[in-house]
């Protein structure tokens, strides 16, 4: 598995040792580099600082990020720094760090902007593009897809004239126009690059597109929308949320007007949900016992899934083998599973403050919620036997499984910074740290940290 060993073999036969369990200094954050912007208002109204989170490569060699300097972001690898853009977004990386993608764009006029596909200090200038969604990139970096709308130009208010969307970097030259599409959601490429799937929108149904060498096919049709799009590794078996009913109703059952406007990735209006959002997994539709079922995450076989469920206001997780699940929480996180599927882990929140929009979107697992967190398991068909790992945290968050089933690591955070933790071991402290990685004998940690200025790569060898 890729995910949870983190690439050991492929990077042992590479580079004649494993620099992802070798502690090292990866760059340091340029001078003038701020990594925090001018805040932002989010939909709910909250005014939200805009922070660039650090991306570390898979491979454990590169960082990646947004950097603030002289009132516009410059996207920063390593130490190289960009020229300026208007607009940027957060860098996603292949298996290696010599494939990075930032999301770029600068205003030409009142009407029109310029985008492009940044991938760092070694590209030619890349394409220009009147308007580009989230890209993904290829794990092993040799194709880069995004949604482009092209002819886009800006009403007064600032917002773009639909005019037709289309995928651009696909296999095939002549790419399908549709009317909509989930274009601030990244495609989400399989293990072996080979395929990627997103999702777009003709004559008022939304459908999960399959891109290939073979072109765009649909395989799943007749949706009202589309929220999220989970790849089973190995297997790509895929599970979608999606939302089934156009009747939006709040948590007591009431109706919601119709035209309450949502933000982007939301299930529903600021004062509730969707009843109809469903997780469409192969031939099953999953939900109906819940008022809502959503996010999910696959084993590392991709056999196996997991996935958050809401009734009457409160949250849990449920898996296929574990029907009744345990809803009483005021947030959990995406579930991670085990190898093999037989062990769950979510973060269970008492206390989030977060809208009830903002809670149910694709990126509310990165936002911060307020109350205490707690790590909790359970074996799958246990009966509702949830148990408790570590104590309540300020935050917890990059649960990661090692080796077995019964090896897991985490990252808390309290008032003094960041720690990793995996059984009785834990590291220094840290201003931030990215995900975690096992070497295949489960006795090494490998993270991503940043130490003020410093982004470093980090292990920890367990007792």
């Amino acid at each position: 598995m890729l995910t949870e060993i983190c690439l050991g073999a492929l990077l042992l036969s590479l580079f004649g040792g494993d620099p992802l369990f070798e502690d090292r200094l990866i760059a340091t954050v340029p001078e003038g580099i701020a990594l925090e912007g001018e805040p932002v208002r989010y939909p709910d109204g909250t005014l939200v600082p805009t922070r660039s989170p650090i991306q570390w490569s898979p491979d454990g060699l590169q960082v990646a990020y947004m950097g603030y300097k002289d009132s516009a972001w410059h996207a920063v690898v390593g130490e190289h720094v960009s020229a300026p853009f208007d607009y940027l977004g957060i860098p996603a990386f292949g298996n290696r760090g010599d494939d990075v993608v930032f999301r770029a764009g600068k205003r030409k006029s009142k009407k029109k902007e310029s985008w492009t596909l940044y991938r760092g200090p070694n590209e030619k200038k890349g394409k220009s593009l009147d308007w580009v969604g989230a890209p993904a990139i290829a794990p092993d970096g040799s194709r880069v897809l995004a949604w482009n709308q092209p002819g886009a130009t800006l009403a007064a208010d600032g917002s773009y004239q639909r005019k037709g969307m289309v995928m651009f970097g696909g296999w095939k030259k002549k790419a399908q126009r549709w009317e909509d599409a989930l274009a601030l959601t990244a495609p989400v490429f399989s293990s072996d690059g080979s395929v990627a799937f997103t999702a777009g929108l003709k004559n008022d149904q939304w459908s999960v597109i399959e891109v290939s060498k073979r072109g765009e096919r649909e395989v799943l049709q007749g949706l009202f929308g589309v929220i999220d799009i989970a790849v089973a590794p190995e297997t790509n078996d895929l599970a979608v949320t999606g939302t089934v009913y156009t009747t939006q109703v709040d948590v007591r059952g009431n109706k919601i007007e119709p035209e309450s406007k949502l933000p982007d990735g939301a299930f529903g209006s600021f004062s509730g949900f969707s009843k109809g959002v469903r997780l469409h997994y192969g031939k099953k539709v999953i939900g109906e016992d819940y008022d809502a079922a959503w996010d999910a995450g696959f084993s590392g076989n991709g056999k196996k899934i997991a996935y958050k469920v809401m009734k009457d206001g409160k949250m849990g997780v449920a898996s296929e083998d574990e029907p009744g699940a345990r809803v009483e929480w005021d947030f959990v996180t995406r579930p991670v599973l085990s190898e093999s599927g037989d062990r769950v882990a979510f973060v269970a929140n008492t206390g989030a403050t977060l809208s009830m929009a903002l809670m149910t979107t694709r990126w509310a697992d990165s936002r911060e919620r307020g109350g205490k967190d707690q790590l909790l398991w359970f074996k799958t068909k246990s009966q509702g036997e949830v148990e408790p790992l570590g104590e309540p945290a300020e935050r917890i968050s990059h649960v990661t499984f090692g080796p077995g089933d019964d090896q897991i690591g985490y990252a808390v955070r309290t008032k003094d910074g960041w720690r990793v933790h995996c059984g009785a071991s834990k590291s220094d402290v840290y201003d931030e740290v990215g995900p975690l990685c096992f070497n295949e004998e489960g006795t090494i940690v490998g993270f991503g940290a940043r130490s003020k200025r410093e982004l470093l790569w980090r292990t920890l060898t367990l007792e």
